[in-house]
């Protein structure tokens, strides 16, 4: 007797939207652990730190490397995590 396991179009769906959830959902978890955690300089666009910057403002943490990596694993993590990114969004 051969035991071979057979799939539906309807149990490979399932599967499927259950997969890109998880991904979703790991992708803006990822986004925000790095942003509350990890970087918390690096939320927003970060265009008004840099223009007080270049006015003479210092302001501690915008500069640093971390920001920068803060930046962008949390930009790939919302950008797969399906959030918006941009002009529309943080």
């Amino acid at each position: 007797m051969s035991s071979h396991v057979s799939f539906t179009v309807l149990d490979l769906l399932l599967f499927s939207s259950i997969f890109r959830l998880k991904i979703l959902l790991a992708g803006m978890y990822s986004s925000v652990y790095i942003i509350t955690q990890f970087s918390p300089a690096a939320a927003g666009s970060g265009i008004p730190e840099i223009k007080g910057y270049l006015n003479g403002v210092d302001t501690h943490g915008i500069l640093l490397f971390r920001t920068l990596i803060g930046k962008v694993f949390g930009s790939i993590g919302s950008v797969g995590g399906g959030l918006a990114l941009g002009k529309e969004g943080p």
